[in-house]
């Protein structure tokens, strides 16, 4: 997944909801204090199978 300027994102999920791909990022600074690159995966992850279970998406994978 890449951004509005074409830099592409490391920490990315992708799931398919009702045929559509659904994409979920992590945006902002790249260097959020006290939030290492782990927690941020881990949050992202968290945050990504929250939303594909509450809409009924396909499981989603990490592809950063």
């Amino acid at each position: 997944m890449t951004s509005l300027d074409g830099v592409r994102n490391p920490l990315t999920t992708t799931a398919r909801c009702a045929g559509e791909a659904a994409d979920c990022a992590v945006s902002g600074s790249s260097e959020i204090p006290g939030l290492g690159a782990a927690q941020q995966r881990g949050l992202l992850k968290a945050f990504a199978e929250d939303q594909a279970e509450r809409r009924g998406c396909s499981g989603p994978r990490m592809t950063g």
